[in-house]
């Protein structure tokens, strides 16, 4: 039996080896954050505050408004695909385990500081400019912390 658990986890670090590899990392965060993707028209707005603003603020509650039945992803509308998504990350963040699920997420954190610091100076990130950038990486947050979440529950 403890001849098999080895194998086992020899088999687990095999995967998670391979699945953080760069280049593979690199096309999941890329087709992930597609997937992804929040969509800003469904975060309840206030008329004191701009709605960018409130995207930012509102994303530490997700969760709450998922449970309201309240669309949160641009791509993603129906339950089950929600569902199937999240169980999917939650599978591959186990399978990346602790180590390298930690890599992964430095790997999201630093596309995002990229992208942001890509930005020109003369570049306006007010109004629609900042909605649609907010729209395009916002799927590397929610990517990050599921990934993050899985990889140290310690199911694996």
């Amino acid at each position: 039996d403890s001849v098999l658990s080895k194998k086992e986890l020899r088999r687990r670090g095999d995967l998670a080896s391979a699945l953080a590899c760069e280049s593979v990392t690199s096309v999941i965060r890329l087709s992930l954050i597609e997937l992804l993707q929040l969509d800003p028209t469904t975060l309840p707005l206030s008329p004191d505050m701009p709605s960018s603003r409130l995207f930012i603020e509102q994303s530490g509650s997700l969760q709450t408004m998922n449970s309201t039945n309240q669309t949160r992803y641009a791509f993603l509308r129906e339950e089950e695909s929600v569902s199937s998504t999240l169980d999917m990350l939650n599978l591959l963040g186990r399978a990346l385990g602790a180590r390298k699920g930690a890599l992964f997420v430095d790997a999201c954190i630093a596309d995002l500081s990229d992208h942001a610091s890509l930005l020109h100076s003369d570049m306006s990130l007010t109004g629609k400019s900042q909605v649609q950038w907010l729209g395009r990486w916002s799927g590397l947050p929610v990517l990050a912390g599921k990934i993050l979440a899985a990889a140290f529950s310690g199911d694996g």
